[in-house]
C-alpha cells in the first residue's frame, strides 16, 4: 500500500511538471509569434488601491500595478505585467504575475507569491500557524514570522462574451472558466507538516493542487455595473500520509460565491460578495484531534456551509 501510495505521488509530481512546462512553453510560443511580426509594444500603467472587509472579521489593504505592455498590430493582444501587495489583520504578502493574451477565447497566466504573518491566540486569529502533533491531540504553534509561505500559480483562462457576436451594451455576458495548477509550501517545513495560513479552517500541507473556477459574469451600463456567479473546485494532487485514517485530503473542496459590482464613477469599484465552502464532516469531538487521527463522517462527508461576506472599494488611476 506505501509502495502504490509512492508511486502515485511520483505521477502526480511528474503530472504537475509536465503540465507547468506545457504551459510556459505556449505563453513562449505565442510571445515569439509577436514578435516575429515585428510588433513593439507601448506601455500602459494602471494603480489600484483597495480596502477589502470581511465578516467572519478580516480586513485586507491592497495596493497593485499592472503594466500593459500592449501590441502595435492588434489593441486585443497585450502582455500584462502585475506586482501587489497586501496587508491583512494577520498577514503580509506579496506577488508578482504575468499574464499573454494573444487569443480571442484564451489567456495563460503565471503568478507567484510570498508571505508570512502572526497571530492573535486570544481572538482565534492566525495568520500563519502550525498544527503540532501532541499525543493525538491538536496543538497550534504560532509562527510569527519565523516561516514563510510560498505559492506558484498557472494555468489558463478560457472565455466567451457574447457581445463579440452581438453588438450592443446589453449583450455583456461572460462565460469563464479558469483551469490552472497551484503549488503551495511552508518554508522551512516537512510534506508531513500541516500548517494555517490566513485564518483558514483546515490544515494545509506542501504540495500541489489543481484549481478551477466556472463563472458566468454579466455587466450593464447601469449603476449596478456587474453581476458575477462563480463556482471554485480544488483537488489535491498529493497522496496522504502513510497511516492515516483521515481520507479528508481525497476529497474536492468547493466554493460558491456571489457578486454584486457597483461603479459610482470611473476610477472606484465597490463589490459585495457573500460565499460558502464545502466543510468536511467528521464524527463527533474531532474538534481537538490531529488531523491524521481524524475519522470522517461516513453518512456524510461534506457540507456546502456559509464561509463570509466581504465589501470591497477599489480606486484605480
Amino acid at each position: 500500500m506505501i509502495k502504490q501510495e509512492r508511486f502515485m505521488f511520483k505521477g502526480y509530481k511528474k503530472a504537475v511538471c509536465l503540465i507547468f512546462l506545457f504551459l510556459v512553453c505556449a505563453a513562449i510560443f505565442c510571445e515569439e509569434e509577436e514578435k516575429s511580426e515585428k510588433t513593439f509594444p507601448d506601455a500602459e500603467f494602471n494603480t489600484e488601491i483597495s480596502l477589502e472587509i470581511n465578516y467572519p472579521w478580516n480586513v485586507f489593504l491592497s495596493a497593485s500595478e499592472y503594466i500593459k505592455l500592449n501590441s502595435r498590430i492588434s489593441d486585443k493582444k497585450y502582455t500584462e505585467l502585475s506586482i501587489k501587495g497586501i496587508l491583512a489583520l494577520t498577514s503580509l504578502e506579496a506577488s508578482f504575475g504575468m499574464k499573454f493574451v494573444y487569443l480571442n477565447f484564451a489567456d495563460f497566466f503565471t503568478e507567484f507569491s510570498a508571505g508570512s504573518g502572526w497571530c492573535f491566540e486570544k481572538a482565534f486569529l492566525y495568520g500563519l500557524a502550525g498544527s503540532g502533533n501532541l499525543r493525538g491531540r491538536k496543538k497550534i504553534v504560532p509562527y510569527n514570522f519565523s516561516k514563510a509561505v510560498f505559492s506558484l500559480n498557472s494555468g489558463f483562462d478560457f472565455h466567451f462574451n457574447l457581445a463579440e457576436v452581438l453588438t450592443g451594451d446589453w449583450f455583456n455576458l461572460v462565460f469563464r472558466t479558469v483551469q490552472g495548477i497551484k503549488y503551495r509550501a511552508l518554508i522551512p517545513a516537512e510534506e508531513t507538516d500541516f500548517w494555517f495560513w490566513q485564518n483558514g479552517f483546515t490544515e494545509s500541507r506542501n504540495g500541489a493542487l489543481y484549481s478551477a473556477s466556472y463563472s458566468v459574469e454579466y455587466s450593464m451600463p447601469l449603476y449596478i455595473n456587474k453581476l458575477a456567479l462563480k463556482l471554485i473546485t480544488e483537488k489535491k494532487l498529493y497522496a496522504p500520509i502513510s497511516g492515516t485514517v483521515n481520507e479528508a485530503e481525497k476529497l474536492w473542496d468547493f466554493e460558491l460565491s456571489f457578486s454584486l459590482f457597483f461603479k459610482p464613477a470611473d476610477f472606484v469599484t465597490i463589490k459585495l460578495e457573500p460565499s460558502w465552502a464545502s466543510t468536511v464532516l467528521y464524527e463527533s469531538d474531532s474538534e481537538k484531534v490531529y488531523f491524521i487521527y481524524k475519522r470522517l463522517n461516513k453518512n456524510k462527508m461534506q457540507a456546502l456551509n456559509f464561509k463570509n461576506i466581504s465589501a470591497a472599494v477599489s480606486f484605480s488611476f
